[in-house]
């Protein structure tokens, strides 16, 4: 008996996936996203969610207007 599951197993190596897409062409649609230029910043003072002290990264123009507030400071 675990020799005729062994060959079904070899036979349909996709059993299980529902959406019909082979491994390896699952592979090839995986992208990563592109990366974003963040600005790591550290907090002076507590600043919903964050507090005192916790680092932080943030897109330019927020880190920016945190920065000018004197909420964070650039790490």
């Amino acid at each position: 008996m675990a020799n005729d599951k062994e060959k079904q197993a070899d036979k349909n190596p996709n059993e299980g996936e529902s959406n019909g897409e082979k491994g390896s062409e699952r592979a090839e649609v995986k992208e990563k996203p592109a990366k974003s230029k963040l600005v790591k910043v550290v907090f002076n003072k507590s600043h919903t969610p964050y507090l005192k002290g916790e680092v932080a990264g943030f897109e330019p123009v927020m880190a920016n207007k945190l920065i000018e507030e004197k909420i964070c400071s650039k790490a």
